[in-house]
């Protein structure tokens, strides 16, 4: 599993508030 430099968020897109979230294989990231 690469990070980057970008935190990882274990919840589906329907809990996304706000900022940028990249779906990464299942995986969501909020850089």
């Amino acid at each position: 599993m690469k990070y980057f430099t970008c935190k990882v968020h274990l919840y589906n897109m329907n809990s996304v508030v706000g900022g940028q979230w990249i779906n990464c294989g299942g995986v969501i990231f909020m850089c």
